[in-house]
């Protein structure tokens, strides 16, 4: 088994930030939605969670990947 040297380790890190971060960004999104409109806070399904997580990111590595 090899070791992780350092920059392999924040590598990770960074991209398990960048999922976190993508994942959270739609479900901050749809309760200020939810806080605004006044409807009471309904349970959300982890489900569609995950998904829009999973496409924020694909979102986020296409925007990072176009050249200007």
């Amino acid at each position: 088994m090899s070791s992780l040297d350092t920059e392999e380790i924040i590598d990770i890190v960074e991209d398990q930030r960048k999922i976190l971060l993508a994942a959270l960004f739609p479900l901050a999104l749809f309760m200020l939605f939810i806080s605004q409109s006044g409807i009471p806070i309904i349970p959300i399904p982890a489900t569609v969670i995950l998904l829009a997580g999973i496409a924020a990111y694909y979102l986020v590595l296409f925007i990072e990947n176009i050249d200007v």
